[in-house]
This record gives structure tokens, sequence and C-alpha cells, in this order.
């Protein structure tokens, strides 16, 4: 990479990923939200549920198989990169295959413990092949963000995302059921292992460099790193085996359906957020520099959350009657809960990125596990007396303990201004706007 000038090295390398996320995500999420459009007509709430039964499973595999090496190996010396980068490789195909093979075993067990029709046990069978791919798709994308290549890794996953989602609605429309939604992770899975080496410009296949090259120091921090992710697949899983084991699957199709559209801004974020870990590792050393870059983190993704979830806050109750079919309106009420949280996540998750890059992604667990534990016991306590809401609820408070991680963030990085004016903003403005929704006749007298 070329030398930067500015205040803040590389900033022109963030810049430039920023805005091609942005855009790229711009684009795919009018993709997206047709596509979720589309597959709410042609599909049942059960679709999604036996979908949202069987993903977890997977989930839990690639984490165990990727042990945090991928993230520990932007952190990897130049010196030792591409001996690494094999090493990974090879440890994580062997890994995976054993996983899949675990998952396509007990596939028959998984369908008769939910209940699911005959024939349904290949959701989780197929949704497992994806696991034989992943390898070289994290590897090479971990090598690009390393590098701040964020406009390519823009491409692959515009390449990825339009091509999964036109395969998924049209099995959708030719009467595939939720055998449609596990052809997106598996065929992105497909694309991402053929086009992420190429544009990394990784040859996986070469011999690794001569010399012995030890996993062990990456290990020592994925695995910690590690750690925090399957605390969240831990909170995720409250889904089919807290709500979707006693409510049955099209509970948890309900609370599925309803993320994919609330979070799209955070999904948005999470997308930009990417790039704030690898600067601040550039940074980590140097708190006159980090203190003012996480700082403008912080604010500009309130900022541009808080924007984007004030009309789907105030107009969500009528968009999704007027939009979607009816037998998806007892999702309605949890979008009161699930759009708020995208402001939430967008400073929890911007403050976590700066604990990881300072190499303490210990504190970041400590409050993803106390957060989890709320989230558990609240939707357990919930789940029966008030049903799809008590798991809102449960998953509000969760965000609420783990906002924590802000305060603790401010305390070690002194003068850091939190962003609670775009916060309060988004709050009164989304606030006002339903309220003038509420008001017009139309709603007042029920939608039909």
């Amino acid at each position: 990479m070329g030398r930067r000038s500015g205040p803040v090295p590389w900033l022109d390398a963030v810049v430039r990923g920023s805005s091609f996320l942005v855009a790229r995500h711009a684009a795919v999420s009018l993709v997206n939200f047709g596509s979720t459009l589309a597959l709410a007509w042609f599909l049942t709430p059960g679709d999604w549920g036996a979908f949202a039964v069987a993903d977890p499973f997977v989930i839990a595999c690639a984490l165990v198989m990727d042990l945090g090496l991928t993230a520990a190996l932007v952190r990897a010396p130049a010196a030792r990169l591409e001996g690494l980068a094999a090493r990974i490789v090879r440890l994580q195909a062997l890994l995976g295959a054993a996983a899949a093979a675990l998952l396509w075993a007990v596939a028959a067990r998984w369908q008769g413990w939910y209940g699911l029709a005959p024939g349904q046990e290949w959701i989780l069978r197929l949704d497992a092949l994806a696991l034989l791919l992943l390898p070289l798709r994290q590897v090479a994308v971990a090598r690009l963000e390393r590098d701040l290549a964020f406009p390519r890794i823009a491409a692959l996953e515009t390449a990825e995302a339009l091509g999964a989602q036109a395969v998924v609605v049209t099995l959708a429309w030719r009467g595939a059921g939720p055998l449609a939604l596990v052809a997106g992770p598996l065929l992105r899975a497909a694309v991402g292992a053929v086009v992420a080496p190429a544009l990394a410009g990784w040859r996986w296949w070469a011999a690794p460099p001569p010399g012995r090259v030890s996993l062990r120091p990456l290990l020592r921090f994925g695995l910690v790193l590690r750690a925090n992710n399957f605390v969240t697949f831990g909170r995720d899983a409250v889904i089919p085996f807290a709500v979707g084991s006693v409510a049955g699957p099209a509970a948890a199709g309900y609370i599925r359906w309803a993320a994919a559209v609330a979070n799209y801004p955070a999904l948005l974020f999470l997308n930009v957020s990417r790039v704030f870990y690898p600067l601040f590792v550039r940074l980590k050393a140097r708190t006159a520099l980090l203190r003012p870059a996480v700082e403008g983190a912080l604010h500009a993704s309130v900022w541009a959350c808080g924007l984007l979830s004030v009309p789907l806050f105030g107009l969500a109750d009528p968009l999704v009657r007027l939009v979607f079919k009816e037998r998806w309106w007892p999702a309605i009420p949890l979008f009161d809960i699930l759009v708020p949280i995208n402001v939430l996540l967008a400073a929890i998750v911007t403050a976590g990125a700066c604990y990881d890059a300072r190499g303490r992604p210990g504190v970041r667990l400590a409050f993803a596990v106390a957060g989890g534990a709320v989230l558990w016991g609240g939707t357990l306590l919930a789940r029966r007396p008030y049903g799809l809401m008590g798991f809102g609820s449960a998953n509000l408070a969760m965000n609420l303990v783990e906002l924590g991680l802000v305060g603790a963030l401010a305390r070690s990085l002194p003068g850091l201004a939190l962003p609670w004016r775009p916060a309060l903003a988004a709050a009164v403005t989304g606030l006002t706007l339903r309220a003038t929704v509420n008001a017009l006749p139309a709603v007042a007298g029920g939608w039909p």
C-alpha cells in the first residue's frame, strides 16, 4: 500500500472501503427487500421456521471449525502470512468435513425432534454442505480485510448476494418450500470459495513456504475472540430451542422474518463496521489517533442507523399490512422492539471492535455472556404468557445490558464523546412519526 496523507493513517482506504460497502449494501438491500417480499408470498411461516431451526446447527459447526483463526490472521505479520494461511485452510477443511458428516448423520433425529414433515431432514443435510466450502472463502476474505481491500470484498459479496437471491426466489416460486432458503447459504459459499481467493490473489493450491509455522499465537487470541461468537450463537439459539421447541417452527419463522425486515439498518451498519476492526488494529498503540477514530465511528454509526430506523419504526404497521400477506401480520408488534435495537447495536458493535483491536476481546465477551443470560432467562419466563413479545422484550433487555460495553470504553479512553445527540434525535423523530401516522384516519379506524 502507498504512503497516505492526513491526520489518520490509512484514512483514505477506510473511507473508500466504507463507500464501497455502503454502495454495495444499498444495491443489495433493494434486491433483498424484493426477495423478502417475494418469499413472503411464496413461503409460509412454517417454511421460514423449518430453516430457522436448521441453520443454527450449521452456524455452530462453522464457529467450531473457524477457531477464531481467520480474524486473528488480520493481525499476523506479513512474513508469516502465506504459511499461516495454508495451515489454517487445511485445518478448517478437515474440521468442516467432519462437521458436515456429523450433521448428515443426525438429520433424521433433528427432523423428528421438531416434528417436521418427512423429507425435511434434507434441509439440514443440504445446508451442511456449505461447511465444505467455507474455509477457502473465509481465509481469502481475512487476507482482503488485512489489506483494507474493501472494494474487492464489496464486489465479492454483491456477486454472492445477487446470485443467491435469484436462485432462492426462483426455487420458492417453483414450490421448493424451505429447501429454497437452503440454496442461499449454499450458493453463497460456493461463489465465495471460487471468487474470494481470486480477488485476494491467493494461490491456495500452491505449496506453502518452507519452515514450520505454529498456529498457537493466533489461537491464543482467536479462541477468546471466537468465544464472543459462540456467545452470540448461544443467544441466537434461543429462537430454535426456547421458542421453536415450545411454540413450533412457525413462531421461529415469524421472528426470523421480522428480524430480516426490521433490522435492515443494522445489516447496513454491520457491513460498514467491518472497516473499524482493521483500522483500530493499526491505531491501537496511538491513543491520540485512536480516540478520535473511535469517536467518529460511534457518531457516524448511530446517526446512520438512527436515520434509517425512523421510517421503519414510524411506518411499520401500515407498510407491513399493505405490502405483505395477512399471514405475516401477527409479527407486526415485534417491529416496536426490533427497530430501536438497530441504534443500540451501532454503538455496541463499534465499542466491541475497539476492544478486539486493542487485544482485549475478553471485555466484550463478559458483556455478551451477561446479555445472553438475560435473553435466555427473559425468554424462558415470558414465552408462554407473552408469546413473540416475550422474546422481543428479552432481546431488548439483552442489548441494554450490552450497552454497558460503550460506557466501559468511554472510561478506558478518557475524553471520548458518546453519541447521545444522534440517539436522542432518532428516538424523538421516530416517536413523532409514529404518533402522526397513528392519528391518520385510515390508521385510527383500522387497516383492512
